[in-house]
């Protein structure tokens, strides 16, 4: 369970080339795909990355966390309060 938890930062620090190293370090040398598929993994995920904190997208984020609690809200005072912890 250790490995899978130091796995999970180095990947979370350095992204998946980082299992590139760790295979070096291991002495086993990472296929062609391999390389490639990490290489591709990264870069898809800091082009997601960049997508999603543009101002436009963050603006739509933030209005629609608006209308959602706006929407819960207006329920809450049609129905009354539907759910609360303990309460069977």
């Amino acid at each position: 369970m250790a490995l899978a938890t130091y796995l999970a930062v180095v990947k979370f620090n350095d992204g998946d080339i980082s299992y590139i190293k760790v295979l070096h370090d291991l002495d086993i040398e990472p296929g062609l795909f391999t390389c490639k598929g990490a290489q591709d993994c990264d870069r898809a995920r800091i082009k997601l990355s960049a997508r999603k904190s543009t101002e436009k997208v963050k603006s739509r984020r933030k209005t629609l966390r608006h209308l959602r609690k706006k929407f819960l809200d207006n329920a809450e005072d049609r129905e009354g309060v539907t759910y609360e912890a303990g309460s069977f």
